[in-house]
């Protein structure tokens, strides 16, 4: 498809990309999507400068509710985090927040869903292992939307999806962008660059190659099928080079979403980014502190869709007080943003 485009494909496995082709894709994405919930109502005009923030996926850990121990985190944490998420006024959509370790990993992206539709009617933002389970996902959506054409005029979901950096579109992954673009579901399709490992350690440097993924993704996508839509944007995250994980909390992981948002607002792109996510392992003040500071400048680089609200532990845990925590701040927020007469 990318060679017939006009792309130079080298060894049958590197696609060079003209200019003039990513300017296309560009042209031909919608500048806005728009976000329903379960009961049909509009819920979320992503583009813009207009901010939503909701829950992030998968985490492996949870605070349990009734204990406050750390452990493995299960289907139930699933479905508390849903139930409190529904409550929460601030939280715009919702997410698995936890991963079900109990069940076989393919049936765990099915099993989240059916909680999470059982649990709330906001918009449910998502992720699946493969293309079958993520088809299934599809057909639920669907059936509770009134049918296939019913869900692509008024989707109540957005898929979650990667490239694998650097520069890489896995088989995986592609199948799910066709499927999204056949269903007409909303597909948010970002990198999640890691500084120093999987990419350039500058910033500057991660973050030409992380917009390349992204804006590539766009391309294949918009080429398959025109006016799909999508949620762009980049994630550069330094990565601790003691212990090999990402780091959240730090001011250059910020720095890079804020340039996302420039470089996607420029474009006249939706832009996806994260906040309310700590690298502290337990709700303290260095949790507070790092999701405030992420959670203001998100509002004010007018990300559109940001997630992850409520990480703990690099991405490693779950807990409800965290999430109760980030909706207060996150109402924070949008109070300086309205500011007075």
């Amino acid at each position: 498809m990318l060679r017939a485009a006009g792309c130079r494909v080298i060894d049958k496995t590197t696609a060079l990309i003209p200019e003039y082709l990513v300017t296309d894709a560009i042209k031909s994405a919608p500048s806005y999507v728009t976000i329903f919930d379960r009961s049909g109502n509009r819920s979320m005009e992503l583009g813009g400068s207009n901010v939503y923030f909701g829950m992030g996926t998968d985490l492996l850990n949870f605070y349990d509710i009734d204990t406050g121990e750390l452990r493995k985190s299960c289907l139930q944490d699933v479905i508390n985090a849903a139930k409190v998420a529904d409550s929460l006024e601030n939280i715009d959509f919702i997410a698995s927040h936890a991963f079900p370790n109990e069940i076989s990993t393919n049936m765990a992206y099915l099993a989240e869903f059916k909680a999470q539709v059982e649990t709330s009617t906001k918009p449910i933002y998502f992720t699946a292992a493969a293309i079958d389970d993520l088809e299934f996902i599809i057909e639920m959506a669907a059936a509770i939307a009134g049918g296939e054409d019913a869900l692509r005029q008024k989707p109540f979901l957005i898929h979650y999806a990667e490239p694998i950096s650097p520069l890489t579109h896995s088989k995986g992954a592609l199948k799910k962008l066709f499927k999204c673009s056949d269903a007409g579901i909303p597909l948010n399709y970002v990198p999640a660059l890691l500084a120093g490992g999987t990419g350039p350690v500058t910033l500057a440097g991660g973050l030409a190659v992380a917009n390349a993924e992204s804006l590539s993704g766009l391309v294949i996508q918009q080429l398959y099928s025109r006016g799909a839509p999508m949620i762009s944007g980049i994630s550069v995250t330094p990565m601790d080079m003691r212990t090999g994980n990402c780091i959240y909390g730090t001011p250059d992981e910020r720095l890079t979403h804020t340039a996302s948002s420039e470089l996607y607002h420029w474009y006249g792109l939706p832009v996806w980014g994260e906040a309310g996510c700590s690298d502290s392992n337990a709700l303290d003040g260095q949790a507070a502190m790092e999701s405030s500071f992420q959670v203001m400048l998100s509002a004010l680089e007018g990300c559109n869709l940001v997630h992850d609200v409520g990480y703990l532990g690099q991405g490693l845990v779950g807990s409800l007080g965290s999430l109760v925590m980030c909706s207060e701040i996150i109402s924070y927020a949008k109070r300086i943003m309205k500011g007075f007469s």
